[in-house]
């Protein structure tokens, strides 16, 4: 199944196993709607956040499904994001999606991907699972993130700086962000 960013928060369970493929350019939405869905499933109560990239996956195969079957006394829920797959781990993923792995949110993070990615069609063409491309934000976006920043922090820029702004920022969430946060720092001095 197919989600946009905004419907990440309402597509999450957290009494049920699902998965979620997240991938794109724009590295700082990807952190973004990790993030969000990590808070979502979590849902205020413990959970254990693991990271496995594919390199412990080419030395243990095992480790992802062992990983899901197992659930700490201390952490009732886990929430494993796996970083870096190839096209080669499509059927470790497969065979986990299969599984209900009670209390276990699965993310895969990956690179921008082709339309004939198996791990892209895999998630496209599920019912329980959900894939969520993350694409450089345009000049629409970013024009509601300075709309947001200057509200939130209750400053106004004249037309000539948010003219530069958007002419001037990246395409990448995370550094959007980070250049705002840094224009109020030194607007506090």
């Amino acid at each position: 199944m197919i989600i946009k960013d905004f419907q990440l928060a309402h597509t999450i369970n957290p009494n049920l196993f699902q998965s979620c493929l997240i991938y794109g350019p724009n590295e700082g939405l990807v952190r973004e709607n990790i993030d969000l869905a990590y808070k979502t499933f979590a849902d205020n109560s413990e959970c254990e956040r693991l990271f496995i990239t594919s390199k412990q996956i080419d030395e243990d195969p095992s480790i992802l499904q062992n990983e899901m079957q197992s659930i700490s006394m201390f952490n009732p829920k886990k929430f494993i994001v796996l970083e870096s797959l190839k096209e080669k781990h499509a059927t470790i993923i497969e065979e986990c999606l299969s599984e209900n792995y009670d209390k276990t949110f699965l993310i895969v993070k990956l690179d921008n991907l082709t339309k004939s990615s198996k791990i892209r069609k895999l998630y496209e063409n599920s019912k329980n699972h959900f894939s969520l491309a993350c694409y450089d934000d345009d000049i629409k976006v970013l024009s509601s993130l300075v709309e947001k920043f200057q509200k939130e922090h209750n400053i106004t820029f004249d037309s000539d700086v948010k003219s530069f702004l958007l002419n001037n920022l990246s395409n990448d969430r995370m550094v959007i962000k980070n250049e705002l946060e840094k224009i109020l720092l030194s607007l506090n001095k």
